[in-house]
């Protein structure tokens, strides 16, 4: 299973790169925060705790993340954002200024660039065509 996530993952980063899409980690990683920026709504909540329940492996490294993404600390983080805020400073920073190469973007009918084109193409005519069983 992890390898056909990692294959998948490692498709679409090409695909994207392709079409000049911001990387895939920065999607992942700012969607990592709206989570975080949602649990921490949860005055029961620490920020240690929050840290291990997003698999960081130290409260630190969750800091460090934050600080390089938001610039801010994770105290900071803390009371500027809910999850709510957290996700249009995502849609701001990540979807909007690439919307239309997001809404072109297919990264299932994409052929990535290790396949020739001569070979995208005729999958591409095969695709959805339904395989007849000999009878």
């Amino acid at each position: 299973m992890s390898a056909l996530v990692d294959k998948t993952l490692e498709k679409y980063s090409s695909i994207a790169a392709q079409i000049f899409l911001r990387p895939d980690k920065k999607y992942l990683a700012a969607a990592r925060l709206v989570r975080a920026a949602r649990l921490l709504e949860n005055p029961g909540y620490s920020i240690t705790h929050v840290a291990f329940l997003l698999e960081y492996s130290s409260p630190q490294s969750f800091s460090r993340h934050v600080h390089g993404i938001l610039d801010i600390g994770a105290a900071a983080f803390r009371h500027r954002f809910n999850g709510e805020r957290m996700l249009e400073h995502m849609r701001q920073t990540l979807v909007l200024p690439y919307r239309p190469a997001l809404l072109d973007f297919d990264p299932f009918h994409s052929p990535p660039p290790w396949i020739p084109a001569t070979r995208a193409a005729v999958e591409a005519t095969t695709r959805g065509t339904p395989i007849s069983k000999a009878g």
